[in-house]
């Protein structure tokens, strides 16, 4: 292992690996979208509401897997849900890395932090911001409007 991954791994912990032979399960006649939020309650029902509004989702708990998924599959991937307060990578941080790999992916941004103590980096780079809490149907309607862009 090379000195710059065995000190990512400690700093971000082990990064997710795919199986060539197994890659992501994405039923091909869902719309894909990626949850990147260190809440794991939010999680577990953001990929529950969007499962069921017919929607693939793919999930993960910091900025570095969400990059780490988004470079294994960029193209699959339309929407991201992205929050702003996260240990390790911010979102601000997250949403510049995002731009590198696929420049062209939508971004949401989902977060509690009132949009005046955003960075303007941040809310410029998002297609839209939603507020936590949200409504179901508000995200699931923002996320079909960008979908179907």
């Amino acid at each position: 292992m090379k000195l710059l991954d065995a000190i990512n791994e400690f700093v971000f912990g082990p990064v997710p690996t795919v199986d060539a032979a197994r890659p992501f399960a994405l039923e091909p006649d869902r719309r894909t979208v990626m949850i990147i939020d260190d809440d794991p309650a939010l999680l577990d029902t953001v990929q529950l509401i969007l499962h069921e509004a017919g929607f693939n989702v793919l999930k993960t708990d910091r900025g570095v897997k969400g990059l780490e998924v988004l470079d294994y599959i960029p193209r699959d991937v339309r929407v991201i849900l992205l929050d702003f307060q996260m240990p390790d990578l911010n979102g601000e941080r997250t949403l510049q890395l995002l731009r590198k790999i696929n420049p062209r992916v939508k971004v949401v941004a989902l977060t509690g932090v009132p949009p005046e103590q955003l960075p303007p980096g941040y809310l410029n780079g998002v297609s839209k911001l939603i507020r936590k809490p949200f409504r179901n149907e508000e995200l699931i309607q923002t996320l079909t409007a960008l979908c179907d862009e």
